[in-house]
């Protein structure tokens, strides 16, 4: 079985005269200090002796140690207590006194100021991941030399290339193994700031797999009230309000925004539309926008985009249903020619001038109750305020309305994100589609939501879930 040992090396781990270096009695730094031993090795070796490290060596053998050791002398920082030289002693002694081979012990240069987190983190990524190359049964880690963000950089880059059970992470003092450190707190702290991270980015599915919460559609089932805050925060942010009241309904809920929701409460006042469509239409249509203006705080433009196209399709639909008797007047995609042609007389003579003049402007204009365009238009010409101002809002950044503006068509730029993989940068969005972010906005407005931002108060409240409670 092969078993390869990674350890840091900080000033203690090796000794002379069964002392490790300390400056009331040597007057030079440690770099000077440990660079005449080896300069001198045959003089001081007999003793000289490896340290920290000893009971991770014996008796039980590992087939290869990989030593991390600094050379600080490239960056703009202390090189006194560089290990370069040590490095070089250990592997010596590893050979000359432990019966190591020259291939079983391998120096690793740490290539990285030895107090940066980030470049650490780069630097051990690279380093282990060519260990890793070299397919070792096991790997035990040494958590007592090097600098503490050597020590944090080695067990991070460990826990996200390794599988858990690979690896042990041990701690020695006075040449003794005094405990295997314990990694399973540690990796759930990590994963849980990490699954925060993506919460807070929407990225449910990346976060359960980081908490380790599978079947999320069962956890209404649970006895977890934590896991069915997350499931139902998951499910309401899909749309899927089916799994959300059931995770809801199964615990008692007490922040404001779960009580809301639990009792069927919009977050917008909908007396505009209380008479037109059923309160669960009404509420899943308030979730839509706030999701999108949810993902347009969060910078991700692409996917706002496709989120307000499912709001604003979503209410033309209702609308459209509720309004037009579908044994009359058909269903969306789905027409017989007559009622065809019911709803074409229907709304000509509502909106008879707009519809001619839509066919001045654009070649074979049809009208037709599946069209986003003809919906549009008759939101224009509701008699429900909140839906005319809205249609009057959205109708020139619609193709084919009597007003669109070629340039600033959401629908287009909907399709090319949807179809064609089209992504909007930062750059891209503050240059081409501040209209957009107005839009998105101004909508808002129009709904006049007594909640600011839903998805990001839902996502507050989870994070204070998994990290305190």
């Amino acid at each position: 079985m092969k078993t390869a040992l990674i350890t840091n090396l900080g000033n203690r781990n090796i000794t002379l005269d069964d002392q490790v270096y300390n400056t009331s009695f040597v007057e030079v730094s440690f770099k000077d200090w440990s660079k005449k031993l080896w300069e001198q090795y045959d003089h001081y070796k007999n003793d000289l002796d490896i340290n920290i490290i000893n009971p991770l060596i014996t008796p039980v053998k590992p087939t290869k140690i990989f030593l991390f050791f600094s050379d600080q002398s490239l960056f703009d920082t202390r090189t006194d207590q560089d290990t370069l030289y040590e490095g070089r002693i250990i592997k010596q002694l590893l050979i000359d006194k432990y019966s190591y081979l020259e291939s079983e012990v391998e120096l690793v240069k740490t290539e990285a100021k030895v107090i940066d987190n980030g470049a650490l983190l780069k630097c051990y990524r690279q380093k282990l991941i060519a260990i890793k190359k070299e397919n070792f049964d096991s790997y035990i880690i040494c958590d007592a030399g090097g600098t503490a963000q050597q020590k944090m950089a080695l067990k991070i880059m460990m826990e996200y290339l390794f599988e858990p059970e690979q690896y042990e992470v041990k701690y020695t003092e006075n040449n003794e193994l005094i405990s295997d450190v314990n990694v399973d707190e540690y990796r759930s702290v990590i994963n849980s700031e990490l699954a925060i991270s993506l919460i807070h980015k929407g990225d449910y599915s990346g976060a359960s797999t980081l908490l380790g919460y599978t079947e999320i559609e069962n956890f209404h089932n649970s006895n977890d009230w934590k896991k069915k805050l997350f499931a139902f925060i998951y499910f309401r942010y899909h749309g899927n309000h089916h799994f959300a009241n059931a995770n809801l309904s199964s615990f008692n809920a007490k922040h404001k925004l779960l009580v809301s929701y639990k009792n069927s409460i919009p977050l917008f006042d909908t007396r505009a539309l209380d008479d037109l469509m059923p309160i669960n239409a009404v509420i899943d249509l308030g979730d839509k926008i706030q999701k999108c203006l949810f993902l347009l705080n969060g910078g991700l433009y692409s996917q706002s985009i496709l989120a307000f196209a499912q709001f604003y399709e979503s209410l033309f639909e209702q609308y459209i249903h509720y309004t037009f008797d579908p044994d009359i007047y058909g269903h969306l995609r789905s027409q017989s020619a007559e009622q065809e042609n019911s709803f074409m007389c229907e709304i000509c003579s509502l909106m008879d001038d707009e519809f001619i003049l839509c066919n001045q402007r654009y070649e074979n204009y049809k009208v037709s109750i599946g069209n986003l365009a003809t919906q549009c238009m008759l939101a224009k010409h509701s008699s429900y305020s909140l839906i005319e101002d809205f249609g009057k809002l959205l109708s020139p950044h619609i193709s084919y309305t009597i007003d669109a503006n070629d340039d600033q068509l959401i629908n287009i730029a909907r399709n090319k994100i949807a179809h064609e993989g089209f992504y909007i940068t930062e750059k891209i969005w503050r240059t081409k589609f501040k209209y957009a972010e107005k839009l998105i906005l101004k909508t808002i407005d129009i709904f006049q939501f007594v909640v600011k931002d839903l998805f990001g108060e839902l996502n507050n409240l989870l994070e204070e879930t998994i990290r305190y409670k």
